[in-house]
């Protein structure tokens, strides 16, 4: 019997530690969406400047007479890097 309630103590005394050890990794988890959600929110804050700055770039050049080259998009790559094109 006395074998039987160590085993049992063991094993709540496992059950604890995997759960605070899956507590942990679920505020991890928390933390790193928060995070990928304000850099996502950056990233679309990012872009629409990018854009203004572009359009107002092209509207100065119609402005000042220069005739617009072929229009270069800006595009982003799959490593997070800009790429402008055209």
């Amino acid at each position: 019997m006395c074998r039987l309630l160590a085993v049992e103590e063991e094993l709540h005394r496992d059950h604890a530690e995997m759960q605070a050890v899956t507590e942990a990794k679920q505020k991890i988890i928390d933390a790193q969406e928060k995070r990928i959600l304000s850099l996502d929110a950056a990233n679309s804050r990012l872009i629409s400047a990018l854009t203004q700055v572009k359009e107002r770039y092209t509207t100065a050049n119609l402005r000042n007479g220069l005739s617009p080259t072929s229009p270069s998009k800006l595009s982003i790559t799959k490593s997070g890097e800009f790429k402008s094109t055209g």
